[in-house]
């Protein structure tokens, strides 16, 4: 069996920092070897004679306490960081008070096109657009600058094959209706206020500001009212056709072509009588004229028409100066589109379109002054035609179907 050994400090010398086994003085300093694990501080310092006598002065006390203590900071590095503080604190209130809530959702920005490069072009041209990740947005492109951005902006009520478009604005509202033979759909904000749809119906016109008509496939009126950011609807009788001027929403009922909404008994005049096959191609803005198509373009004016001279033309799509003093016409020659700018006397000035006919029924648009005319064929182009001269320019756009609108 092997003998318990236990290990036992040995005796330490306080002034020479050194450890002697024998005792109990140092044999170097003679001083009092001490055993450190148990014996305290003041007994150490008994050991050492020459510290039982030394004398310090008060004043070195209080800075040895001093250096003893914790160290506290600066008082320059407290009047930095304080200053720091205060401007980091400022920054932040600063940038919260800038950033406002949007009303909508936020959407980035779509690509810059290039500008039409002709003097006195103002105003922007409105069009739908399908994007990549299924989504639906009326875009507005200002036509001096190139600069596009979304209207507004939706998922798309359908997908992505052959769409048509039509786009109806008034005082900055917009309303896109969109279909693929099948079914159809209807879209719209009012300016400043997030987008509503998709709501059922093939055509749309905005009586006021406040105030869209929508009619559907078997011919009732929806009134569709936006006050105080709300939107509500309502029955509103019913209706043939529907157009979109310069001055409201124009309805056929009851064999009469009507201002306004129909539930406010507005006066207008009488439906021209066609033939099988006939329409009503567009009406003025103060509803005494309408552009119909009967066996070829006519004027009609309640009582008579005046044959529009577009020899071996067919008319696809028309809209009335904002004056109502004349029509721009979206003419389908042979295989081609072209324009035309026609009076009420049927005298007819054409523009032709560096484009083939593309089972696009095209609306053209004029700005607010009657100088310009835009168009879109369904190929993407958009075309500026100038309709007291020759000047004439076409720019690249995103455009789905042939859809074009004209705002300020």
């Amino acid at each position: 069996m092997c003998a318990e050994v236990r290990w036992r400090p040995m005796p330490w010398c306080p002034r020479c920092d050194e450890t002697f086994p024998e005792g109990p003085a140092c044999p170097r300093c003679n001083a009092r070897l001490i055993q450190r694990e148990s014996e305290s501080i003041a007994e150490t310092i008994e050991s050492v004679p020459a510290l039982r006598g030394l004398t310090v002065s008060r004043r070195y006390r209080r800075a040895l306490g001093r250096l003893s203590g914790p160290k506290g900071p600066s008082p320059r590095v407290l009047v930095a960081a304080l200053a720091m503080l205060v401007f980091a604190v400022g920054f932040l209130l600063g940038r919260l008070a800038s950033v406002t809530p949007s009303p909508g959702p936020t959407v980035r920005a779509l690509p810059v096109v290039d500008p039409l490069a002709l003097d006195g072009v103002q105003g922007s041209a409105v069009y739908a657009l399908w994007s990549r990740d299924s989504l639906a947005t009326v875009a507005s492109q200002d036509l001096a600058s190139g600069v596009v951005e979304p209207r507004l902006r939706l998922s798309a009520p359908m997908g992505s094959g052959r769409v048509d478009t039509r786009v109806v604005t008034l005082r900055g509202n917009v309303a896109l209706v969109a279909g693929d033979g099948n079914k159809s759909y209807i879209a719209f904000s009012v300016d400043g206020s997030p987008p509503h749809g998709w709501v059922d119906g093939v055509e749309a016109a905005w009586v006021s500001s406040e105030e869209l008509l929508v009619r559907h496939r078997d011919r009732a009126l929806t009134r569709w009212l936006v006050e105080d950011g709300e939107v509500r609807s309502e029955p509103a009788g019913r209706a043939d056709r529907l157009w979109q001027t310069s001055s409201g929403a124009v309805v056929e009922r009851d064999g009469m072509l009507r201002n306004g909404s129909p539930a406010l008994g507005s006066q207008g005049i009488r439906a021209p009588p066609l033939r099988q096959g006939g329409r009503v191609l567009a009406v003025s803005g103060d509803g005494e004229r309408a552009l119909v198509d009967d066996g070829g373009a006519a004027v009609w004016d309640g009582s008579s028409m005046q044959r529009v001279r577009v020899d071996g033309a067919q008319v696809v799509g028309a809209s009335f100066e904002p004056s109502g003093d004349r029509i721009a016409l979206a003419i389908r020659i042979d295989d081609g589109l072209t324009l035309g700018i026609s009076d009420l006397r049927g005298n007819t000035a054409l523009k032709p379109l560096d484009t083939k006919y593309r089972d696009c029924d095209p609306v053209p648009a004029w700005d607010d002054d009657g100088k310009w005319v835009y168009v879109s064929v369904g190929n993407g182009l958009l075309y500026a035609a100038e309709t007291g001269g020759g000047r004439m320019k076409q720019v690249r756009t995103n455009v789905v179907g042939c859809g074009l609108a004209w705002v300020p």
